[in-house]
């Protein structure tokens, strides 16, 4: 991450060289080396913070979704594990209660059975 904050400072000084040894090697007076060099420190300096800039947002937004799968992992296995002491316990109530439905039937007041049942009730009556 050291190369990275200093990368603007390295690309300007490697590149402010290459421009003066190849001013030098073409004969260019010292003037025309000089401005070179300085345009190219500051053109290379200014592309360095950008390409700084994006790296470091990269990394950063790499760093924060690893952090965010890390939290979705634990949220899951929170949840499973407490799916499978729900479905435990209900295993355990089903396994150790007995049967509480009443099948006995009763007549209330709003109810009153069809015609259709006690026509049954006589035909099982008839054939019997």
């Amino acid at each position: 991450m050291d190369y990275i904050r200093n990368l603007p400072i390295i690309m300007c000084s490697i590149i402010s060289i290459i421009v003066g040894v190849l001013n030098y090697g073409t004969g260019n007076n010292l003037q025309d080396t000089y401005r070179n060099m300085i345009i190219s420190i500051v053109v290379y300096y200014v592309l360095g913070m950008y390409i700084r800039h994006t790296a470091i947002k990269v990394f950063e937004h790499v760093k924060k979704r690893k952090q965010e799968l890390k939290e979705q992992e634990a949220q899951a296995a929170l949840a499973d594990s407490q799916r499978r002491k729900l479905n435990n316990a209900d295993e355990k109530a089903r396994n150790t209660s007995e049967s509480k439905i009443d099948y006995r039937v009763e007549y209330d007041e709003d109810f009153t059975p069809l015609k259709v049942s006690e026509v049954l009730k006589m035909t099982e009556k008839n054939q019997n």
